[in-house]
């Protein structure tokens, strides 16, 4: 009996089929959050079914009836919904917004231990870490790129204490909004008296809004300023695509 078994599993092993027990069961992941929509779909192994933020909107009824055995969210959720959520007994994981390179990392390796370690994130991690130490080990702070002024909406610009400072400076480049605060408020008029080198622009590209209104002022595009568009659809998402993000602004910067 033994021995035709184990003929069995031969037989089963030559053709590539598994025993039912090493099948591994569904496991259905939530995320709460849009940034995370896209490391899911990117890393979650094939046995990991996803419901997406975009897929939920505010109804809570979706993640009900899709009975997730992870949920994935961050301190900016509603923490009512938190709270209903685990009270019915769903996992729920709140990750931080890094806003560090070694915080990026971090977030990686754990965002990366929760789906069980997929190959894909293994990669991106090693390939993430390649980048920035490449970045780093190139080009020293000492040896400046140029000052630049990352101006968004509202008058908004990033300051200091933002990721995307944090990545300028590694990459060799001098914040001219530095300060310890993630965002500054800049008119027009100061970004032209500071006179940067690069003005990255967030989200002004395309169709007119009263809120990119100034990043549209004539005085900007002066001709020792080389103006940049930063895609909003990254940078809104930094610390979760920031291995694309490195590549993209060495080519946009003239690395």
């Amino acid at each position: 009996m033994r021995s035709s078994i184990f003929r069995v599993l031969i037989v089963l092993a030559v053709l590539g089929v598994q025993p039912l027990s090493s099948v591994q069961a569904t496991e259905r992941l939530v995320s709460l959050n849009y940034c995370y929509d896209f490391l899911l779909q990117r890393w979650a192994h094939d046995h990991q079914e996803l419901l997406a933020s975009t897929d939920i909107g505010r109804r809570l009824e979706h993640v009900f009836a899709f009975n997730p055995d992870l949920v994935l969210a961050n301190r900016f959720n509603n923490p009512d919904s938190i709270r209903l959520l685990r009270a019915r007994g769903m996992q729920v994981e709140i990750l931080d917004e890094p806003s560090t390179l070694v915080g990026v990392l971090q977030l990686w390796q754990q965002f990366s231990e929760l789906l069980g370690e997929p190959e894909q994130a293994l990669r991106d991690i090693a390939t993430l870490e390649a980048l920035l130490a490449s970045a780093l080990s190139a080009r020293p702070v000492e040896r400046s790129r140029g000052s630049f002024i990352a101006y968004q909406a509202n008058q908004w610009a990033w300051g200091g204490g933002s990721l995307l400072s944090e990545l300028m400076s590694a990459l060799g480049f001098e914040n001219l909004a530095d300060s310890t605060q993630v965002l500054v408020r800049l008119t027009p008029e100061h970004i032209i008296a500071m006179k940067p080198d690069w003005l990255l622009l967030e989200g002004s590209e395309g169709s007119f809004a009263l809120a990119h209104i100034s990043q549209w002022h004539a005085g900007l595009k002066q001709d020792h300023v080389r103006v940049v568009q930063l895609s909003p659809e990254i940078t809104g998402c930094l610390a979760q695509r920031l291995a694309e993000m490195v590549p993209k602004l060495e080519e946009l910067l003239g690395g």
